[in-house]
């Protein structure tokens, strides 16, 4: 009894952790690095446009903006960084948002954005109304436009901007609550109805923290059916069904048909399952086969590496003879359902092996980067760190070249990290870098001035 109710407490957590990353990825994003621009970049805008009005608002609009952007080098100011600035003006009453903080926004492509900006007073009846809406960087103004509209004599509705809204998937095992989400100027009664019973429940809005406007409700739903969700004057049908989908994840290396040129250190590594129940670890595996018998096998009743809190995934480094070999990975649901996904790999000699490898990054510490292979440095001596890699599949960084005061030097390597100390002796010194991986294949040249 005891495990099950860890196991609850467990699955609880990770609900709450999933409706968190639905609300800050898979939904409308609220990331404030996303749109904070560096110092040593500008942001201009390639085209804007209010999409959802043309010729009428409504007396307290929520205009959708879609702005498509470019971001431009500028290496006179390296340090610190710029917010961009949204300012709407009507009747001369101004309302400014600083994108990536305190407006909601939704990634359309890779340069384009669309902003829910709400308008917090109301606008009197009567004769058109002109908007201005202008983006800033810092002090500066990089863009504005004025629109000319008229007046509704109408109020605005309530966005709903949940996903999935219309099709609701929940768990037989455990209660979850549904969270949905709307913009509007105040908090508005929302109600579930239940079609086929006509139990109506009332719902407590509450808004969201930062984000001006956006309100979100929740809800649990205990049994399958259709659904009326109301939101002020707004209404959506939703269909709520059992969870009958497997928990979806996805390998990431090896891919199909990969060959590694080595016998150690064979990565694989998959994303973190994902399932409206909740995983059962207990019916999870990873078993690796050589085609005759079962090489190794490991429950995945735990997290072997979480590497990244943004993006999890799971990693495990295995050494296997040279071979051809077939990876499973198996994950069922809390609800039954299962899902497994398979790859087939080879295991060769690294003398096979013909790829360079490749350096990731190369930086001069406690230096001033006047250019990608330019830096002023303090004083003789000088340490450099390098990220280095031969790739998921390569023989694997075996030594580190470099040259300073027209000497040769060599380093081992050991992993994909190494730091370089030495001192130099001129004012300007031409210093050139390069890999050699365990089948002698030599990266390009890296070439960095260094100036004291």
């Amino acid at each position: 009894m005891n495990i099950y109710r860890n196991q609850c407490v467990d699955i609880t957590i990770i609900c709450i952790m999933i409706h968190k990353v639905i609300l800050s990825v898979l939904s409308l994003l609220i990331v404030s690095e996303c749109m904070k621009i560096y110092g040593h970049t500008t942001f201009s805008v390639k085209s804007f446009s209010v999409i959802n009005y043309t010729n009428f608002i409504p007396l307290n609009p929520i205009f959708i903006l879609e702005l498509s952007y470019s971001l431009k080098e500028n290496h006179k100011n390296s340090h610190g960084h710029q917010d961009i600035k949204l300012s709407v003006k009507i009747d001369n009453k101004v309302q400014t948002f600083t994108l990536g903080e305190d407006i909601l926004f939704k990634r359309v492509s890779e340069d384009t954005i669309r902003l829910f900006t709400p308008w917090f007073h109301t606008i009197t009846y009567g004769k058109g109304r002109i908007v201005s809406f202008s983006f800033s960087e810092g002090k500066k103004i990089v863009f504005k436009t004025n629109i000319a509209f008229s007046i509704s004599n109408t109020t605005q509705t309530p966005i709903i901007i949940s996903e999935g809204i219309n099709e609701v998937e929940i768990p037989r095992k455990i209660t979850q609550q549904v969270r949905f989400f709307f913009i509007y100027q105040s908090p508005v009664k929302a109600l579930v109805i239940d079609s086929y019973e006509g139990v109506t429940n009332v719902l407590i809005t509450q808004p969201t923290s930062r984000i001006k406007g956006l309100y979100s409700a929740d809800h649990t739903f205990f049994k399958e059916g259709e659904y009326l969700v109301v939101i002020g004057n707004s209404q959506i049908t939703s269909r709520v069904y059992f969870d009958k989908n497997p928990p979806t994840f996805r390998i990431l290396n090896p891919t199909n048909g990969s060959v590694f040129y080595r016998t150690n250190d064979i990565q694989i590594k998959w994303l973190d399952p994902t399932d409206i129940s909740g995983i059962d670890f207990s019916k999870s595996y990873l078993s690796i086969s050589d085609g005759r018998s079962r090489v190794v096998e490991y429950p995945l009743y735990r997290k072997f590496n979480r590497e990244s809190e943004i993006n999890p995934y799971e990693i495990v480094y295995l050494s296997l003879s040279e071979g051809n070999y077939e990876c499973s990975i198996g994950y069922t649901d809390l609800d039954g359902n299962f899902t497994n996904q398979v790859v087939k790999f080879k295991v060769v000699s690294y003398s096979l092996d013909r790829e360079k490898p490749f350096f990731k990054r190369v930086e001069i510490e406690g230096s001033k980067k006047l250019s990608e292979s330019k830096f002023v440095v303090k004083g003789q001596r000088v340490s450099v760190f390098l990220e280095f890699s031969d790739g998921d599949y390569g023989s694997g960084v075996k030594l580190i070249h470099y040259t300073v005061n027209e000497k040769k030097l060599s380093e081992s390597a050991f992993g994909n990290v190494k730091y370089l100390s030495f001192e130099i002796d001129n004012n300007t010194n031409e210093v050139s870098m390069w890999l050699e991986d365990m089948n002698g294949n030599f990266s390009e040249t890296n070439f960095i001035s260094l100036i004291r």
